[in-house]
Parts: structure tokens; C-alpha cells; sequence
């Protein structure tokens, strides 16, 4: 579960980070 948690966070930073570079 906190797994879970954890890797829904780093995906939504790299989400970002794909936005930004665009």
C-alpha cells in the first residue's frame, strides 16, 4: 500500500518534469 503511494508520487513528479521540458 505504501508502495503504491510512493510510486504514485514519483509519477506525477516525472509527469511534471515531461510537462516542463515541453
Amino acid at each position: 500500500m505504501f508502495y503504491s503511494f510512493f510510486k504514485s508520487l514519483i509519477g506525477k513528479d516525472v509527469v511534471v518534469e515531461l510537462k516542463n521540458d515541453l
